[in-house]
């Protein structure tokens, strides 16, 4: 699978590479569950805690919509937006990724455990993008007039049966493009933070299979030229790394 890849953020975050995923299995030494799977192991942390304080210093909390749902739409939809973000319409999340996708609003999560785990997924083989692809725990599109928390808590729940608990504003700006198979994305995709508390129970048209890893694991996978992470995971991971390691006891991850 060949995936063109692009992404940025204002100021001096900025990146583009292309590269080969190769979609196999992540390393055996990390956490492994699939659908249906009892709870995963505690990890001890030798600083005292295996609490995990998931967000950056002085994080945007998620407060107020900056969309609502709009509970009376029929078909699924997105929400179309300009080079400034602006929302300048809508069109049917069926129909939208083409080979040229017009820029549309999305937004990924990143679920922690009390260990400073992160929930990695892998995405259903049944998807229309980047299919068996390794990535976040969590992505999906604000449909018109709802806010970006209240479509993760709903995607999560969804795909995961989760709950997203203490959800926070991490990157509001990220933006990236990537493509595969002859579809792209090309999206505004905020990037959010919460905890999990509850054992995933994973959709199987959303996800194929599931593990816990550690926050060094994952950031070590990201940097690997031949990662089996998706494109925008690969671009988001060292961004939120820049700002400060997830706690002092993921450092021992």
């Amino acid at each position: 699978m060949t995936a063109r890849v692009a992404g940025s953020r204002p100021g001096p975050y900025r990146h583009s590479d292309s590269s080969v995923l190769a979609v196999h299995a992540p390393d055996p030494g990390v956490a492994h569950h699939h659908r249906r799977v009892g709870p995963p192991p505690r990890l001890s942390s030798t600083h005292g805690s295996s609490r995990c304080h998931t967000p950056p210093p002085a994080p945007r909390p998620v407060g107020g919509s900056v969309f609502s749902r709009d509970t009376a739409a029929g078909l699924e939809q997105v929400v179309l937006v300009d080079d400034r973000g602006r929302p300048v319409g809508a069109a049917d999340k069926a129909t939208v990724h083409q080979a040229s996708t017009p820029r549309h609003l999305g937004f990924s999560c990143y679920g922690f455990d009390d260990a400073c785990r992160v929930l990695v997924t892998q995405r259903s083989r049944l998807k229309q993008t980047f299919p068996l692809v390794w990535s976040n725990t969590c992505c999906g599109h604000p449909a018109p007039g709802e806010s970006v928390a209240a479509a993760v808590r709903r995607r999560l729940h969804h795909e995961l049966g989760v709950r997203a608990h203490e959800l926070t504003m991490v990157l509001p700006d990220f933006s990236y493009r990537a493509a595969s198979g002859g579809i792209e994305e090309n999206e505004l995709c905020p990037v959010m933070v919460c905890r999990i508390e509850e054992i995933p129970l994973a959709r199987p048209d959303e996800v194929e299979s599931w593990q816990w890893w550690s926050w060094p694991h994952l950031v070590r996978e990201a940097g690997k030229s031949d990662s089996i992470l998706s494109p925008w995971a690969r671009l988001q991971i060292p961004l939120l790394a820049a700002h400060r390691p997830v706690s002092a006891a993921a450092s021992t991850g």
